[in-house]
């Protein structure tokens, strides 16, 4: 553990039962963790809590932590483009930003009912996508573009880091440098403030 900033730690990732938490020599089990040989097991799946102050160790089950169900609308962020996928964290739903980050893969056919011969042609790393989550299976999720309501929200100029303006049919242009690029495009790009989005609530 690094530094004590608060008396709470909160990790990101979600554990499985059986997964290793920690061991008994550093921090006291609580609820959902269990002991076997001096080390410490989740025993549900959820998120690691740990109580810096005291050295004590519990998980949340996942019961207790709002994360995408299927069918579920959510914003993402693309963080990383190759031609027939892309990676995605999600990070709010239609009403609040979520506890956490969840990965979530964006499949070049989840993409649109039209053709897309590369996923360039779709999205742009730092792009807001507005998506579907497609099954409730644990991270990483699958999510889909598909359908008018879905698509970039927001997408993002490479070169000058900032936000495009729609141009006509799926072009959008930068402000700036006026370069322009194509995006799978939802009917209402440039309609939700990047602050709403982004926002902690």
């Amino acid at each position: 553990m690094k530094g004590r900033k608060s008396k709470e730690e909160r990790m990101d990732k979600i554990v499985i039962p059986g997964d290793k938490v920690g061991i008994t020599e550093e921090l006291e089990p609580l609820e959902n963790v269990y002991t076997h040989r001096g080390n410490l097991f989740s025993s549900t799946i959820g998120t690691i809590d740990i109580d810096v102050e005291n050295k004590r160790i519990s998980v949340r089950g996942l019961t207790e932590v709002n994360i995408p169900r299927k069918d579920m609308r959510v914003y993402a962020q693309i963080v990383h483009v190759d031609q027939k996928y892309a990676v995605c964290k999600i990070i709010r739903d239609d009403k609040r930003k979520l506890k956490r980050t969840f990965t979530a893969f964006l499949l070049i056919s989840d993409v649109s009912s039209k053709h897309i011969p590369d996923m360039f042609y779709a999205v742009r790393q730092n792009d807001i996508i507005y998506a579907r989550v497609l099954s409730n299976k644990m991270p990483p999720f699958s999510i889909s573009t598909r359908g008018k309501l879905f698509g970039v929200v927001l997408a993002y100029c490479q070169n000058c880091a900032v936000y495009m303006k729609k141009k006509k049919g799926n072009e959008v242009q930068c402000p700036i440098c006026k370069t322009i690029e194509k995006r799978k495009l939802s009917i209402n790009y440039g309609k939700v403030p990047v602050d709403i989005i982004l926002r902690k609530n």
